[in-house]
């Protein structure tokens, strides 16, 4: 499912549960605003091919509640088995999602800030459970209810010194 520079207001919600047997990506919500994505379900089937199960990219203004991407194991190459990817998105609600046994639970890139609004997210077995890139941002996150439920933390790809910087 790909949802592309809409700015109207739009939900996609109870959808059938998508798969992704190969090479390719479950939802893609791209340069768009105002959507709501809410109890999807995504498998990704195959470790070494299946890539994301949602991507958020250039996307404001937007909730995602209550989506499960369940993955066939914790391995696969650098762009591949993870559950979901924020790039350049901020100002969004992400809220009570599930991943399980993806290589990379969440992963983000860019000015992502949510501020306490990447919240209750369930992380269950991962390589790495949530990836920040270097110089991505998102944001204070006090108190925000996430799960770390089985193997694999949390991996900031940045140097000590740009961290004491920010």
């Amino acid at each position: 499912i790909w949802l592309f520079e809409n700015r109207a207001n739009t939900t996609m919600k109870d959808n059938f549960p998508i798969t992704v047997k190969g090479t390719g990506i479950g939802i893609l919500l791209e340069s768009s605003s105002r959507a709501v994505l809410e109890n999807n379900r995504v498998k990704l089937d195959n470790t070494d091919e299946a890539e994301v199960g949602i991507v958020v990219k250039n996307v404001y203004k937007t909730r995602l509640l209550s989506n499960r991407v369940i993955g066939d194991g914790i391995t696969g190459d650098a762009n591949e088995n993870i559950g979901m990817e924020i790039d350049a998105s901020p100002g969004n609600l992400y809220c009570n999602n599930i991943f399980n046994n993806t290589r990379v639970g969440a992963r983000v890139f860019g000015g992502s800030t949510s501020e306490n609004l990447f919240r209750g997210t369930a992380f269950g077995d991962h390589d790495i459970s949530l990836h920040l890139q270097a110089e991505s941002v998102l944001g204070t996150q006090k108190h925000s209810q996430n799960k770390w439920l089985g193997e694999g933390g949390a991996v900031y790809d940045v140097s000590s010194v740009a961290a004491l910087l920010n």
